[in-house]
This record gives structure tokens, sequence and C-alpha cells, in this order.
């Protein structure tokens, strides 16, 4: 059985390190959804929106989060990420949820793990 190969996640191209966990939420949007008499849904199926749910490691350094935070800090940015449900990396345009960075140690200038989200702008053609 083979591994992943490449990048697991890249922003703008550029790899993103210090990940403690990736997780892949695929995401179903429908519009207009109503259920009839009979009790059967009608929707119009709109697409997946593939959500990336990202957590960094504890103890990530200055030098980290502020390559981190360059690469998160646009309202919107290319990702290129692994898509488990199709085996290979995929690209497209995303924006990110807030945010939280927390200090751990002051004197070494060390952080906190954190989580981030990553939405997609559109819809997986």
């Amino acid at each position: 059985m083979a591994g992943i190969s490449g990048d697991l996640l890249k922003i703008n191209g550029e790899k993103v390190s210090g990940l403690k966990a990736y997780d892949f939420e695929s995401n179903l949007l429908w519009a207009d959804a109503e259920r009839n008499m009979d009790g059967d849904v009608r929707a119009t199926y709109l697409g997946e929106y593939p959500k990336l749910l990202l957590e960094f490691h504890n103890g990530l350094t200055q030098d980290e989060v502020k390559v981190l935070y360059r690469q998160l800090s646009s309202p919107n940015f290319s990702v290129t990420y692994f898509h488990p449900g199709l085996g290979e990396n995929v690209t497209a345009q995303y924006y990110r949820s807030d945010y939280k960075i927390s200090l751990l140690d002051k004197r070494r200038a060390l952080y906190k793990s954190f989580t981030v989200n990553l939405i997609p702008i559109s819809r997986r053609v």
C-alpha cells in the first residue's frame, strides 16, 4: 500500500508546515430545499464544498507563526490540498475562518497549538 506522496497542503504554492492534524470535510450544498406532503425532499444540488480543518502543533516558533500569519492573511488564496476521496491533490480558491494564537512561553517565543478552517469559495468541479 502506497502512502500519500507530495505535499499535503500548500497555500499560494508554498508548503504549509507545523500541521498536527489535517481533517477533510465534504460538505454538500443544496438550495431551495423543502419537503412535500409525502415527506420527500425537493432541492437543487449546488455541489461539494470541501472544507479543510487544520490544527497546528504546540510549541510553534516565532518564525513559524510569522510564515503561517503571512500565508493566512489574504482575504482569499489558492490552496492545493490532498483530497482523500480522489486520492490526489486539488487546487481551489479558499478563505479562512477566524483563529486565535496564544503565547506558550514568552522567553523562548513559543506558541500554543491552534486551529483554523479553510473554506472553499466555489464548489469543487
